[in-house]
């Protein structure tokens, strides 16, 4: 099977993580593994694996993630970020099915009111 590194980067906002967690727990097989890498209090939460150290921004809080990873996919997540399921999408070969995600990120205004 396909493994998928789901790396999900948070400060200090558990409450957003919360939720970003739940719905990735409808996309996470026993296959794949679950990093969360958090810059601030310390959090509760099923993963895989934990990183609770301070950061220097996303891009450090990504990196410490990705060098944690053994999938040979990657998801990144934010804290904030809402999974939808969307479409089935297949894998290497005819058996091997995996569902995938895709953001879904709200219209941009475009500075007229309806």
């Amino acid at each position: 099977m396909v493994r998928v590194s789901y790396v999900l980067t948070t400060k200090d906002r558990p409450e957003f993580m919360k939720t970003t967690l739940a719905a990735a727990a409808k996309f996470v097989t026993d296959d794949d593994e679950l990093i969360v890498v958090n810059g601030g209090q310390p959090v509760d939460c099923a993963a895989d694996i934990l990183i609770e150290e301070p950061d220097n921004g996303i891009a450090d809080a990504v990196n410490k993630g990705l060098a944690a990873a053994s999938g040979e996919y990657i998801k990144h997540l934010t804290d904030d970020d809402e999974l939808r399921l969307l479409r089935k999408r297949y894998i290497a070969d005819e058996s091997q099915w995996r569902v995938f995600g895709e953001h879904e990120y709200p219209p941009v205004w475009d500075g007229e009111f309806a």
